[in-house]
């Protein structure tokens, strides 16, 4: 741990409300792409909400005359730094926040909004906020190019940093996702979007039936004319009473029709250019374990820190045989760990990949993604051939077929492998997949036409 943590352009200072306050700042990995990285940090700063506005800010100590720059992405804001003298350094801060305001009413997935302060960046604390761990994600490399491609890769290396997992930062911090879904912090981890209604919302008859507090229920139309991912809301009595902004509807109806239950409440009403506008809270009645746990297994989303235990898997030829790729080298490692570590949600359009832990150490991974075909999961199981002839592999297949069924809206489950694979053929035999296809020639992969098997399995036989 660091403090103060000095940087090429100077000190960097936390400030709570303008006052200067100590922090720790926790090194992280250096993971190398194609620029040179000197330095990873996060720093993490606990505050207890107090229902008032506060300020967090994280800046540089500097009189050096740098080139400042912001930018914000999918839930996440960044300051960027260049040395306009020397050109020696890139330099990034980034937070996990990202809020817009139309027509005067916030659009956030978070309960806190990013602020853009004098030499720097920081987390704006408002009255309903129960957030209690904001992290600030620091990163610096040795200027190479002025292509974007550089740049771009310091940003991703610096939102990692937010990405940090408790083990490497020494701190029960929870997990933040990149991909705009759950936030898991300390607040309500039920807690997904605030947003408003759209439609006939402004209609005063409509409204006044509305109590505040009061359950809605959200309703699919994917044959809605204007919208396919149209979702409608309704009162307790079935009622209309509008839609889902469209800038939302999307994400939120991938989850649903992955069979997420969503729910929303009435949170307050307001005039917005001369419209009452009502303003809802949406949540997750029911979430995927963060962790699965089995007679001898840990299943759970992937760590950054996992990446040494992957490459010892996905780095040896005789596993990778039957897969799509060649063997990783240590440079993919880096990239493949960092797009893992974000596909720990499933929804129609992202996949869900699970470690498989053994006495911690990462022996085998299991994915799953929805196909074309409504309700219908593929699934994939790659192990440490070190861990094979002792059951892990069933165990671990066995418990996540379960849960998937559990907390998704699923029918069929396949899996679709090479037919020289024989003891993956066995894997689905023993978790009571059976045999529906066999196809000659089918595929080409690696400079041969391959086989394929099809094993499959019903919801209902689970």
């Amino acid at each position: 741990m660091v403090y103060p943590l000095m940087t090429p352009f100077g000190e960097i200072i936390i400030s709570l409300d303008g006052h200067e306050i100590v922090y720790e700042a926790y090194p992280l990995s250096l993971l190398y792409r194609d620029i040179k990285l000197s330095g990873r940090y996060a720093i993490i700063v606990p505050f207890n909400p107090d229902r008032k506005n506060h300020l967090i800010s994280c800046k540089l100590n500097t009189e050096e005359k740098l080139n400042v720059d912001y930018e914000s992405g999918e839930n996440v804001q960044i300051v960027n730094y260049a040395d306009v003298e020397k050109q020696g350094y890139d330099l990034s801060i980034g937070i996990s926040a990202e809020t817009d305001y139309i027509y005067g009413y916030r659009y956030s997935y978070f309960d806190f909004d990013g602020a853009e302060v004098r030499n720097g960046i920081g987390y704006q604390v408002l009255p309903f906020t129960k957030t209690q761990h904001y992290p600030f994600a620091i990163a610096w490399s040795e200027t190479m190019s002025e292509n974007e491609d550089t740049q771009a890769n310091l940003h991703r290396l610096t939102m990692t940093s937010i990405a940090a997992e408790p083990q490497d930062l020494d701190i029960q911090l929870g997990h933040k996702q990149t991909n705009g879904d759950i936030i898991w912090n300390q607040r309500s981890k039920n807690f997904l979007y605030h947003t408003w209604l759209v439609g006939n919302h402004y209609v005063d008859t409509d409204i006044e039936l509305i109590a505040y507090g009061e359950k809605l229920s959200l309703v699919r139309e994917p044959r809605n004319t204007y919208d396919k991912w149209a979702i409608r809301v309704n009162n307790e009595q079935g009622d209309k009473l509008g839609y889902i902004p469209k800038e939302l509807s999307r994400r939120l109806a991938q989850r649903m029709d992955a069979g997420h239950e969503i729910i929303c409440f009435a949170e307050g009403i307001s005039n917005i250019q001369g419209k009452r506008r009502l303003f809802l809270g949406i949540y997750t009645e029911r979430i995927f374990p963060r962790t699965i746990q089995t007679d001898r297994l840990s299943i759970r989303p992937f760590k950054l820190s996992d990446r040494a235990d992957l490459l010892e898997i996905y780095g040896n030829p005789e596993v990778c045989q039957f897969l799509l790729h060649e063997p990783w080298n240590e440079q993919q490692s880096y990239d493949e760990i960092i797009i893992k570590n974000n596909h720990d949600l499933l929804t129609t359009d992202a996949p869900l990949n699970l470690a498989v832990e053994l006495d911690q150490k990462v022996i085998g991974e299991i994915s799953a993604w929805f196909t074309d075909m409504k309700e219908t999961l593929e699934i994939g199981f790659v192990f440490n051939l070190d861990y094979g002839g002792q059951e892990y592999a069933q165990e671990a297949a066995r418990a996540v077929i379960e849960h998937l069924v559990k907390y998704y809206k699923i029918h069929r489950i396949i899996a679709n492998l090479d037919a020289r694979n024989q003891a993956l053929a066995r894997l689905c035999q023993r978790i009571g997949m059976r045999q529906e296809g066999q196809f000659i020639q089918d595929y080409w992969n690696k400079g041969e036409w391959t086989d394929s098997y099809i094993y499959a399995i019903l919801a209902s036989e689970i």
